[in-house]
């Protein structure tokens, strides 16, 4: 198959290949397939380290391996290939963030992995760089800025400290934004309102601290937004009511204060999650709305330490629910017979 240029044999189960350095599966691309461009190959079972001829194929634009039992360290001679990993540990090479070709790094979910981001030139084609959940560590470089035709920028990993840089708020066409990081300080910063674009939007387990302030009311695509495990305090602004396409708010773990209707939720009408646990908030059922007013199909409710005195009546309206929290507040009384 010297001419192939895509290969897809997700969830196809390649467990009982020979073994070796890499398995056959490896040698056997790197031998026949020299003009291969796409390889997806998640879920398959492979298993081994990476094969050494693997570098030899310099046409792949798109590497899909997620989802398998790789292991050894991060093979340095990846440095000039688009690659997306899960089970593999080590150091990763600085280089493959700067590689010219590369659309997408997705190194999310392998925690064994670790490095600190490079500067960034202005001519990167990078459209997705997803770090998350992995041990990555230091600043967040200004020149992050510089990738103009970034969609996706995830920096969830513990390790990043300092100010966020203000050149983020260049990136137009980010529709999603997670970052987390202990060291990680700083208010929320202003230029998140450049972001028009922005379906997703999350800061979590970092120092950021301070109000939330309402311009965020100003991000209308936003599906998710997620701001939990900070140190965010003052109230919640009430114009997040007026984000009709949330799907998830997630506001646990900060220092939110202030009073919170459950029956102001029907003017968001597709939210699904909905996480207010563990704030110093007074969360209450409000005024009731007609039975003619839809309310949301919502899932997942935890309402942790809300200061909630009795079951919430809302309650009567998710027949769909699948998860709730009422744990640490001081209802009391009788079981309700409709609960």
């Amino acid at each position: 198959m010297g001419s192939l240029r895509e290969l897809h044999l997700g969830f196809v189960d390649l467990s009982r290949q020979r073994q070796g350095e890499g398995g056959e599966w490896c040698s056997a691309l790197a031998r026949y397939t020299p003009n291969l461009r796409v390889l997806s190959m998640p879920f398959c079972e492979l298993h081994g380290p990476i094969c050494a001829p693997f570098a030899a194929l310099r046409s792949l634009s798109v590497i899909d391996l997620q989802h398998n039992r790789l292991t050894g360290p991060f093979p340095e001679f990846i440095a000039g290939l688009p690659f997306s990993y899960n089970d593999l540990h080590g150091w990763v090479p600085p280089a493959i963030f700067q590689h010219k070709g590369l659309v997408t790094i997705d190194l999310h979910q392998i925690p064994g992995v670790s490095g600190t981001l490079p500067n960034f030139s202005a001519d990167s084609n990078l459209e997705n760089l997803l770090i998350g959940n992995t041990n990555f560590s230091g600043a967040i470089p200004t020149s992050v800025g510089n990738l103009k035709s970034l969609k996706k920028l995830g920096l969830g990993a513990q390790g990043f400290a300092g100010d966020l840089p203000s050149s983020i708020g260049h990136l137009k066409s980010l529709t999603s934004l997670e970052v987390s990081g202990l060291g990680v300080v700083g208010p929320m910063p202003p230029w998140i309102t450049n972001l028009t674009s922005l379906e997703v939007l999350e800061f979590s387990r970092c120092g950021l601290h301070g109000p939330v302030s309402s311009s965020i009311c100003e991000l209308p695509n936003l599906t998710i937004l997620s701001l939990h495990t900070c140190g965010f305090s003052g109230e919640i602004p009430p114009c997040i009511l007026n984000l009709s396409q949330l799907y998830a708010l997630l506001l646990h773990s900060n220092n939110f204060r202030g009073k919170v209707e459950l029956n102001s939720l029907w003017k968001l009408p597709t939210l699904s999650h909905l996480k207010l646990s563990n704030n110093k908030l007074n969360v209450i059922d409000g005024e009731d709305n007609s039975p003619l007013v839809s309310f949301p199909d919502i899932k997942f409710l935890e309402l942790a330490s809300c200061n909630i005195t009795k079951f919430p009546n809302v309650l009567k309206r998710l027949d769909g629910i699948y998860a709730l929290d009422l744990s640490n507040n001081q209802i009391h009384g009788a079981v309700p017979q409709w609960a």
